[in-house]
């Protein structure tokens, strides 16, 4: 199994390699997926990251691995956790199975497995014993990105914290493939004109973000029909070959 390792600041690597002991069992997470505090790296399953992959890929196979992405935020919801910066580079699409894995067959044949990666700023209920202090600590350096500290999250409902995943996922996409039949899918799926925020990219140069959900207040629909959304465009806006279906 080829892997892929990333090189984290001491605190980044402290809160991520937690977190990866909380998700490392999980459907959703990555095959294998582990840190290692002395180097400050986590190692994880190497895939084709999901950004990647629907700018290279027909339009049926793209929707169906940004379906797919949903899906697994589905499953972290399920589990009571929040990924929390969920944009499309923040998944990978890999042919290394795992039990409970979101998987798809695509149009040429291959199954391939979605995973959501980079759990730096996992959210988690209680009885996960995260560690609460760290979480706030980065939650504090994240405050313009719509961040909150861990129990805000706890007095929010599910419909609604659960908004800030289903909008990274969607905006990413919209901003990365305006005026397609997917873009304009996940514009529809934001359902509002998302908020501006000034930064930095990962290459330190200056960006202006929209995929981070600023004012919780916003109709962002829902992964359930998100995903609905989605097989509706397989069915009446893509001509599909029989393997592109969904397990």
């Amino acid at each position: 199994m080829e892997t892929y390792t990333k090189y984290c600041n001491a605190w980044s690597a402290l809160l991520e390699i937690s977190n990866c002991d909380i998700v490392c069992n999980r459907g959703f997470s990555p095959p294998h997926i582990a840190g290692n505090v002395q180097t400050n790296t986590v190692t994880t399953t190497l895939g084709v990251p999901l950004d990647v992959f629907v700018q290279e890929s027909c339009d049926a196979d793209a929707i169906v691995a940004v379906r797919s992405g949903m899906r697994v935020l589905r499953q972290m919801h399920q589990a009571s956790m929040l990924h929390l910066d969920a944009r499309a580079c923040n998944f990978i699409l890999s042919i290394v199975p795992k039990a409970n894995a979101v998987r798809d067959t695509y149009t040429d044949g291959v199954v391939r497995y979605c995973y959501a990666i980079d759990f730096e700023s996992l959210w988690a209920m209680p009885q996960y014993n995260q560690n609460v202090s760290i979480f706030n600590r980065e939650a504090c350096a994240m405050r313009k990105y719509g961040r909150l500290q861990h129990a805000a999250y706890l007095a929010l409902s599910d419909a609604s914290k659960f908004k800030f995943d289903v909008h990274a996922l969607a905006q990413s996409i919209a901003v990365l493939l305006p005026c397609t039949l997917l873009g304009n899918a996940c514009t529809r799926i934001v359902n509002h004109v998302p908020q501006e925020v000034s930064g930095m990219s990962r290459d330190m140069s200056e960006h202006t973000w929209t995929e981070y959900l600023i004012d919780i207040t916003k109709p962002v629909l829902s992964s359930n029909v998100a995903i609905s959304t989605f097989s509706q465009l397989l069915v009446t806006d893509v001509q599909v070959v029989p393997d592109c279906r969904c397990f």
